[in-house]
């Protein structure tokens, strides 16, 4: 079970706080298990942007279980 009952259900397809979590939770999956290009070719770093925008799904999820 990755979200409780308040942020998962029929209940919960009007709550804006609830489908913030639902896409929050989606993309760290979506991420979890998808490889970094620039680990293997350096040269990606200076095109793509993915070190930062896991960053940052880092400190959005952190500010929600800080809440």
């Amino acid at each position: 079970m990755v979200i409780g009952k308040r942020y998962y259900g029929a209940e919960t397809e009007n709550n804006e706080k609830a489908t913030y979590v639902k896409k929050l939770v989606l993309e760290v999956m979506a991420n979890a298990g998808a490889g970094n290009k620039a680990d293997y070719l350096t040269i990606v770093r200076w095109i793509t942007n993915y070190e930062n925008q896991m960053m940052d799904l880092g400190k959005r999820f952190d500010a929600f279980l800080q809440e």
